[in-house]
């Protein structure tokens, strides 16, 4: 129901996140661009510093008109493949790059919310969904400037610095 009721450009961070990992574990193809677009709002929403806030509107946010088709039901008793893609071929990429300036992100984010950024972006890229190395290089910046000598994180800035276990 989540998947289906999903509505991405009103959805936070944490909301995108798990999305996109539903989907990608879902491993059915009509699922595709209901990730891509997940993935897409991401990218964009990603602030300057390289960490991700709750969420924020972004400009290039439009309502999807797309269906999900329903998997036809069958009754056949025969083993049915859905998803994937064939041996020996490579997923195609999509190659998803910001749409909008650096500026309009939402900067000093926390790494909560910043680590189900990652996991949805990381799940995209798992399923095919290629995105500009450029947000990869902000978040990588955005985490090892924040990481502690005992290898965890805080939840966000000086105020939160002390690693803790949900973090690392």
């Amino acid at each position: 129901a989540f998947v289906k009721a999903a509505d991405v450009p009103s959805m936070g961070t944490y909301d995108l996140g798990v999305l996109a990992m539903i989907c990608e574990s879902l491993a059915d193809p009509k699922w595709r661009p209901l990730l891509t677009r997940a993935v897409q709002r991401l990218v964009d929403m990603q602030g300057e510093d390289g960490s991700w806030g709750y969420g924020v509107e972004t400009p290039a946010d439009e309502p999807s008109t797309e269906k999900i088709e329903e998997t036809p039901k069958t009754k056949s008793k025969r083993i049915r493949i859905t998803g994937g893609h064939p041996i020996g071929e490579t997923a195609p990429a999509t190659g998803l790059k910001r749409r909008m300036d650096w500026s309009k992100g939402e900067s000093a984010g926390d790494r909560s919310v910043s680590q189900y950024a990652i996991l949805g972006l990381f799940s995209g890229h798992r399923a095919g969904v290629t995105v500009d190395p450029e947000t990869w290089k902000r978040a990588r910046k955005f985490f090892l400037e924040a990481q502690n000598e005992d290898g965890g994180w805080g939840y966000k800035g000086e105020e939160f610095k002390e690693s803790y276990g949900s973090m690392t």
